[in-house]
């Protein structure tokens, strides 16, 4: 009887070894699951910095907009100055807004886009949901 108990233990051993379920990428569920966390926070990382650079951009606008400019005449065209430092940090503002913003735009749709995929990608393996973080599982074996 111990002998059958333990070749009942190897058996489940190596058939648990032996039965790791992989994607059509050779992705296993855990993989998956480590990427949709993975996205899902490059996505979020997106979005706080679209958010930071569009309340820059509007910042600085709010800024160069109420400063005091001045216009001369040159020989080579008109020059605006200022002396108001609202000016300054409103050009700033505005200079490091644009490109906060872009780079929030392309993480949040690159994210968002695989974070989906991925998402979807978790169902062939079980149902599940990252939002709950419930993992409801079964089992199956491809030889």
């Amino acid at each position: 009887m111990k002998t059958f108990q333990f070749l009942l233990i190897v058996f489940l051993t190596v058939s648990v070894s032996f039965c790791q379920m992989k994607d059509q990428d050779g992705y296993t569920k855990e993989d998956v699951q480590g990427k949709i966390e993975k996205f899902r926070n490059i996505r979020t990382a997106g979005f706080v910095m679209l958010g930071m650079g569009v309340t820059a951009i509007g910042t600085g606008i709010a800024l160069a907009s109420t400063a005091d400019w001045e216009s001369h005449s040159t020989p080579t065209g008109v020059s605006t100055t200022t002396n108001d430092p609202s000016g300054g940090a409103g050009i700033i503002c505005i200079a490091v807004g644009i490109p906060v913003t872009v780079a929030g735009i392309v993480l949040s749709s690159i994210g968002s886009k695989k974070y989906r995929e991925y998402k979807y990608r978790i169902n062939f393996f079980s149902s599940y949901n990252p939002n709950k973080k419930n993992i409801h599982a079964g089992i199956a074996c491809n030889f």
